[in-house]
């Protein structure tokens, strides 16, 4: 894996593509619930982030080959990723 692609790819996100991302990350299943609506809702500075945007957040982010679904649950495509983004916030 490139990655020297990776910050590049991470900025080129949403600020919520990128909340997303960071609860998948983190091992979150649930990503409509409300702790993870709130995460995400603090991650993006708004009031709110609905459950209609996060589908729509992960209709985005799979049509882009950043996350596909094993077994219902929404993983990275490439780990690599997911390690460089886990090494953001450690």
């Amino acid at each position: 894996a490139d990655r020297q692609g990776f910050p590049h790819l991470w900025n080129t996100l949403s600020a919520l593509n990128q909340a997303v991302v960071i609860e998948i990350v983190n091992g979150e299943t649930a990503l409509t619930s409300k702790s993870a609506l709130g995460r995400m809702a603090t991650a993006t500075r708004t009031d709110k982030v609905t459950a209609g945007r996060i589908s729509g957040a992960l209709k985005t982010l799979g049509r882009n080959h950043i996350i596909h679904k094993i077994d219902d649950v929404w993983v990275l495509q490439d780990p690599e990723f997911g390690r460089y983004v886990h090494d953001l916030f450690a």
